[in-house]
């Protein structure tokens, strides 16, 4: 509010407003009013402006931060699809102040009846991580209580499922029958160096190095690069490959279409339980019976601890057996 007093002949106006204050001295007291009223404007506007903004709901928060965050993302068109499918859920409209665990963890059961718990724990931290940055870098002002919800138990990781050449045999003879001319070398190379789907597809031709016999994987699923050795056999498929395409891009295929060309191509063998990311496994666990130490694996196939390894114990153990027999 504004105060004006006379002092010495003049009129000193002062206008505090919160923590703000400021004083000016004028000749006449209209001149005093005027400036206190034009300050008492502006600082109620700043303050206005400055004023922390609180969310109605989670809705707001996600709309948002699909708008501004996800886009940035390599994994941008997946979590628009998963972030769309959730604003649909009734408690995403519930105000914030109303908005309890119970609605969570509601939501969290009913999930798991249809989705693994590491499913449900990608998604869910998405929205946590909505509210973070909500928090921190736009600093909206909101309690966060309905956060604090148990995870998803998530199973210890069972052993790796190995593909029997037989098998093998019987899907790349499946692909002389497939209308997709990539799958075979798509095959081929998946099971050579252990290249996931998304990896395959985003394969350039300036990644590699015939000369040295290596592909410089850039665009990883982690963020980090790494170099892949090829045997004969993946040097024979990328070959083939760059043939085939009049592109940049050695694989012509997005990684759905790649999933779903598989499943034809594995009912087509007689082997439905199979899936593609199967073949990965296959190629991690072959370069441990070729006679390689876990972190030779590592820089190949891109696993960033030993524990996540581990899963290829079996295969890890035929390796020792066969280096203590040696002795």
């Amino acid at each position: 509010m504004a105060t004006i007093r006379k002092r010495h002949n003049r009129y000193q106006a002062q206008v505090r407003i919160g923590l703000v204050s400021r004083s000016a001295s004028f000749s006449t007291r209209a001149e005093a009013r005027a400036w206190a009223a034009g300050i008492e404007a502006v600082l109620l506007a700043e303050m206005k402006a400055h004023r922390a903004h609180s969310p109605e709901n989670i809705a707001e928060i996600m709309h948002r931060y699909l708008a501004c965050i996800t886009p940035s993302k390599k994994t941008a068109k997946d979590e628009t699809i998963v972030i769309n499918a959730m604003l649909k859920e009734s408690w995403m409209t519930i105000p914030l102040k109303d908005l309890k665990a119970a609605h969570l963890t509601e939501y969290r059961d009913r999930r798991l009846q249809t989705i693994k718990p590491s499913s449900f724990n990608r998604q869910f931290g998405i929205i946590c991580h909505a509210c973070r940055i909500a928090k921190d870098e736009w600093s909206w002002v909101f309690n966060a209580e309905f956060l604090k919800i148990r995870k998803a138990k998530v199973p210890p990781p069972s052993s790796v499922r190995r593909i029997s050449r037989e098998n093998v045999q019987r899907l790349l003879e499946a692909t002389n029958h497939c209308a997709n001319a990539y799958m075979k070398q798509v095959l081929i190379l998946a099971l050579e160096t252990g290249l996931r789907r998304s990896e395959l597809c985003a394969l350039n031709r300036r990644d590699i190095d015939f000369r040295n016999g290596v592909i410089h994987l850039t665009c990883s699923k982690n963020g980090y690069p790494r170099a892949i050795p090829l045997t004969n056999r993946a040097i024979s498929a990328v070959k083939k490959l760059v043939e085939m395409s009049d592109h940049e891009n050695l694989v012509q295929m997005s990684p759905n279409a790649i999933r779903l060309s598989f499943v034809r191509l594995r009912s087509r063998a007689g082997i439905d339980h199979i899936r593609f990311h199967d073949l990965r496994h296959e190629a991690v666990s072959r370069f441990f019976e070729m006679g390689l130490t876990p972190p030779e694996v590592a820089s190949i196939s891109g696993h960033r601890t030993l524990s996540q390894l581990m899963r290829y114990s079996h295969a890890m153990s035929d390796r020792v057996a066969r280096v203590l027999r040696s002795q």
